[in-house]
C-alpha cells in the first residue's frame, strides 16, 4: 500500500500532466490572446468602462538634459604585505629499478 506522500506526489504529478496537456503551458500568450477577442457586448446592468484619454505628445520627443555624473576620487589600494615563502625541499631520486627478465612464451601452433 502506497504511503501518504506517495500518493499526494502521485496526485501532484497527475495534475501538472493534466494541465500540461490541456494547454496551461501556454498561459504566458494569455494577454496577447485577450487583447485579440472581439469587443464583448454590453451586459445589462455593468457600466462599461471608461477608456483613460492619453495626452498627445509631440512627434519628435525633446531630449531632456541629462545630469552630469560626479567624478569620485579613487582610494589607493594598499599593497599586501610580502609573505615569507619557506624553502621547498628536493626530491631525491629514485634509483634504477632492476631489470625484469623476459619470460619466455611458449610456441603455439596454429593451425
Amino acid at each position: 500500500m502506497a504511503s501518504t506522500p506517495s500518493r499526494f506526489l502521485l496526485a501532484v504529478a497527475l495534475v501538472m500532466a493534466a494541465v500540461l496537456i490541456g494547454g496551461g503551458a501556454n498561459t504566458c500568450h494569455a494577454a496577447r490572446r485577450l487583447d485579440e477577442l472581439p469587443p464583448l457586448p454590453q451586459v445589462p446592468g455593468v457600466p462599461k468602462l471608461p477608456m483613460p484619454e492619453l495626452p498627445n505628445l509631440p512627434v519628435p520627443v525633446p531630449k531632456l538634459p541629462m545630469p552630469q555624473v560626479p567624478t569620485l576620487p579613487v582610494p589607493p589600494v594598499p599593497e599586501l604585505p610580502k609573505l615569507p615563502v619557506p624553502p621547498v625541499p628536493q626530491v631525491p631520486t629514485l634509483p634504477q629499478l632492476p631489470g625484469v627478465p623476459g619470460v619466455p612464451l611458449p610456441s603455439a601452433a596454429v593451425p
